[in-house]
């Protein structure tokens, strides 16, 4: 009767120390597995190239503003410093809102992509 609670005790008590050790917790373990998969690294810089796509967009179609300055020397005038601020902003079309709209398509494409291939990733273990 002694051994049988002894055994018992062991085979109760081995699972609990063991479980105190380090471990790798799910959640820890789907973030490694998502960090070293290729397919979420390339659906990531889809993504990230996209963004980069989308910045250059909203930047074209800013209006620019340039300055130019010179400094000229004359001997009857004396010094004189000539400055010109140009403005210039693309005439507004209906293509301007596609743009926006397509480039905000894209950039909602790659994230349900990459919310896709990590979906399948998790559905494979």
């Amino acid at each position: 009767m002694k051994t049988n609670f002894i055994i018992m005790g062991c085979l109760f008590f081995s699972p609990l120390a063991l479980a105190g050790q380090d471990t790798l917790h799910y959640a820890d373990f789907i973030n490694e597995m998502y960090k070293e998969s290729d397919m979420i690294k390339a659906k990531a810089l889809e993504l990230e190239s996209e963004l980069l796509r989308a910045k250059q967009t909203d930047l074209y179609f800013m209006p620019k503003v340039s300055a130019e300055s010179k400094y000229k020397s004359d001997a009857s005038r004396g010094d004189i410093t000539d400055s010109k601020i140009t403005a210039s902003s693309l005439i507004f079309s209906t293509t301007i809102v596609d743009r926006f709209k397509e480039k905000n398509s894209r950039i909602h494409s790659a994230e349900l992509s990459l919310l896709k291939e990590k979906e399948s990733l998790y559905k494979s273990l």
